[in-house]
């Protein structure tokens, strides 16, 4: 199967759209991605996965303080999707114009108009080369505003039309370059597991 055709099956992977935010000092920042699963099924420790560029500014917040906040979306932000998926956060702060809240004592920022959101420690990470795949255990779950969840599929189909031409760019530019770092992974891990697990069929 050629690459095209593999990448549509698998767009069927996506989750629902989410918004990572996060803070260092007084500087807030914050992105959008399409993956997120819950890692753990028990009903007392609820954890949740998610992978980040290690090119985002967010990467290296989240390396150093290991707190965020991970939001649902709701099919109403438009307006954060734009400010935290199409912006960099190199380039300026991302929340100007943005209405969001505070967590009490992290003071991480909220979006209020989410489905839901979830303020998460990191607790483990894996290495994937282009990204990190961060473990968060969640200190705390609150329903939003949001009356829909945002998935990869709606958006799709209904982002303004003047979106798609920087979308398509952005993805194409993300895309070459996550190809370009992706031999760089430490699979330490692994081949140590494996090693330590022998060889043998069962």
């Amino acid at each position: 199967m050629d690459d095209a055709s593999a990448y549509e099956i698998l767009r069927n992977l996506s989750s629902p759209i989410v918004a990572l935010t996060c803070r260092r000092g007084d500087r807030l920042n914050g992105m959008i991605a399409n993956s997120a699963i819950r890692a753990s099924i028990v009903p007392g420790r609820q954890r949740v996965a998610n992978y980040v560029f290690k090119r985002h500014l967010t990467h290296a917040i989240l390396s150093a303080t290991g707190r965020y906040v991970l939001h649902l979306l709701s099919r109403e932000q438009w307006d954060e999707i734009w400010a935290l998926g199409f912006q960099s956060g190199h380039d300026g702060d991302k929340f100007d114009g943005l209405e969001y809240e505070l967590t009490g004592e992290s003071r991480l920022p909220v979006l209020p108009r989410a489905y839901a959101w979830m303020e998460c420690e990191v607790v483990n990470v894996m290495d994937a080369g282009a990204s990190t795949f961060f473990m968060g255990e969640i200190l705390r779950l609150e329903r939003g505003a949001g009356v829909e969840v945002m998935d990869s599929e709606h958006f799709r189909r209904h982002m303004p039309e003047a979106w798609r031409e920087p979308y398509e760019r952005n993805l194409e530019g993300v895309q070459e370059w996550a190809e370009s770092h992706a031999p760089a992974m430490d699979d330490g891990p692994w081949r140590r597991l494996h090693a330590s697990a022998g060889t043998d069929d069962p």
